[in-house]
């Protein structure tokens, strides 16, 4: 990353984002800054997000945090927000620097909270306004039946979390090995079909590529998670990656990490359209 001082403006050019800086309560003040440098640059607002090394307040909290953690996820207790503390802020197994979730349980903190209206109301009111998803689980439910409880709360982070890069790249660079025949024909397929007017700019050949083969072949696929989305597109036309071996050192990694691994099977696609380019 390289940065100046300015008087009236700044460029900041940087690999990662600050959901790529893991902070925890014991990380250096330095990397504390640079996390919350990159959050600024991103969305021109300071953090409130302020990590403690504090424990979980009771062993209700530690079960959940257990439970998640059977689940692949995991937590930092007491993180402090405007103020407030979260019980339990879940972290994103593909960035964890960034929080999926924040988990309030009716532990010590709720019972010496000295209102409703402070407890329940305010204090969430506060959080999701600052951005936060919220939920709450009650100890006598949890208790009564820990599985119905938390299974909503995986069902959300399912929906909102992204995958780590060891997983995202396996997929796209290791197809199960009964498709293997099927990808290499639907690449050469692929390769006949975008083989388009050399007077073609190489950002409409990719911007063809992903309109008329990509879409309609996976209709479903998010456009924030579409292997030629704009940002993916602009990273493509400034590295020139050749071949896998490039893309991987090339792209950034929450790019690659972010892209449906579905769209996956297209990359040769794409590195074949860069690598003929002139």
């Amino acid at each position: 990353m390289l940065y100046t001082r300015s008087k009236k403006r700044m460029q900041v050019f940087s690999s990662f984002s600050s959901t790529d800086v893991v902070v925890t309560g014991t990380s250096s003040r330095g990397v504390q800054a640079l996390r919350d440098f990159l959050h600024f640059a991103e969305s021109g607002r300071m953090p409130h997000i302020k990590e403690s090394e504090r424990a979980p307040d009771s062993d209700f909290e530690v079960a959940v945090i257990e439970m998640l953690s059977r689940h692949g996820y995991q937590c930092e207790p007491q993180v402090g927000v405007a103020g407030f503390f979260i019980d339990l802020a879940v972290r994103d197994p593909g960035q964890p620097g960034r929080y999926l979730m924040g988990i309030e349980c009716d532990g010590a903190a709720y019972h010496s909270a000295k209102s409703a209206r402070d407890r329940d109301r305010l204090r969430q009111s506060v959080l999701e306004q600052l951005g936060w998803n919220i939920r709450r689980i009650w100890s006598v439910d949890w208790f009564r039946n820990a599985r119905v409880q938390i299974e909503p709360i995986l069902q959300e982070l399912a929906r909102l979390r992204t995958e780590p890069v060891e997983e995202a790249e396996e997929l796209i660079e290791k197809p199960e090995e009964l498709a293997i025949q099927q990808v290499a024909d639907e690449q050469n397929e692929h390769a006949e079909r975008i083989t388009v007017d050399g007077s073609h700019s190489l950002r409409e050949k990719l911007i063809w590529l992903d309109q008329k083969v990509i879409r309609p072949e996976l209709p479903h696929i998010p456009d924030n998670q579409r292997l030629l989305r704009s940002a993916m597109v602009e990273a493509l036309l400034e590295f020139m990656p050749e071949d896998r071996a490039e893309f991987q050192q090339l792209i950034p990694g929450y790019l690659r990490t972010g892209t449906n691994p579905a769209e996956g099977k297209y990359i040769d696609d794409v590195l074949t359209l860069i690598s003929e380019h002139e």
